[in-house]
């Protein structure tokens, strides 16, 4: 688990926010990680702390040759490029995170989800991960 930076300052980021996340053995003993996480309500905060995920994450992966990937699921308070492509920070090239959801095909050509939200990130090789 990882505990993510926290402003006092800020009003809105009054509550302590965690990464937690867990490995998984797969076929032909391959791993993959598996995290969940309730970003803050302030954007501050989100745009501070969500870095602090993707290095976690990448750096988790890295370092064990039999992790084919990450997961990252959660209440992310916010639409990430939906709604301002400088915001989705875990898509950008330092981290690589795709979203599944709009990988799927589970958004419209404006990228508007079709009917519910969901924030599932996989990296590493690019390989596909039913979402």
């Amino acid at each position: 688990s990882l505990e993510l930076s926290r402003d006092s300052n800020d009003g809105l980021d009054f509550h302590q926010r965690l990464l937690l996340g867990i490995t998984v053995k797969i076929n032909d003993n391959k791993l993959l990680d598996i995290y969940t996480t309730h970003l803050s309500l302030s954007e501050k905060a989100r745009i501070r702390t969500l870095p602090e995920i993707g290095k976690y994450i990448n750096n988790e992966i890295n370092d064990n040759n039999d992790k084919i990937g990450a997961v990252l699921m959660g209440d992310f308070n916010c639409e990430f490029d939906y709604l301002d492509p400088e915001k989705d920070i875990l898509s950008n090239s330092e981290f690589g995170f795709v979203d599944v959801w709009k990988s799927k095909g589970k958004c419209d050509d404006n990228n508007n989800h079709v009917s519910i939200y969901s924030y599932n990130y996989n990296n590493k090789w690019n390989q596909e991960i039913d979402s």
